[in-house]
């Protein structure tokens, strides 16, 4: 004796007939969910990109000796306080000290300037860094 209700019917509980009385029936949109595998394919990383560990934003030190690092793309170049803070970076002057002292960096302050902000207001004493040497790599 088979009882059947509405409430079953409409849940997919019971069903009627032998051929749906499987588990691997499909539903309504004719797609098998027993035989469905979701797959993802991760796009390896090419040696031309470099991947970020924090995002752009991130206030983590680690984030900002990246920016600090990332800065210096040509020998000579010359980075003030507010080009780092424009960068992210909060602390210039003690991000710098720690990469000098903590990670081998040798990031000199080489001028000290008074310059004229995006407002018009003048900073007087704006200190000027240059990297000259970046730590050696371990085992060279």
């Amino acid at each position: 004796m088979e009882k059947n209700t509405t409430n079953e019917k409409a849940s997919g509980l019971q069903s009627e007939g032998p051929e749906n009385n499987t588990t691997n029936a499909t539903d309504s949109t004719g797609i098998n969910p027993a035989q469905t595998e979701l797959t993802f394919e991760f796009k390896t990383e090419t040696p031309a990109t470099r991947k970020r560990k924090y995002s752009r934003k991130s206030t983590a030190t680690e984030a900002q000796y990246d920016r600090v690092d990332g800065a210096y793309d040509c020998p000579g170049k010359l980075i003030s306080t507010i080009d780092f803070r424009k960068m992210g970076v909060i602390h210039p002057a003690g991000r710098i000290k720690e990469m000098n002292e903590k990670l081998g960096y040798y990031i000199a302050t080489v001028d000290l300037r008074t310059v004229i902000d995006d407002q018009g207001f003048a900073h007087p004493r704006i200190a000027f860094y240059e990297l000259i040497d970046r730590p050696k790599a371990k085992g060279v």
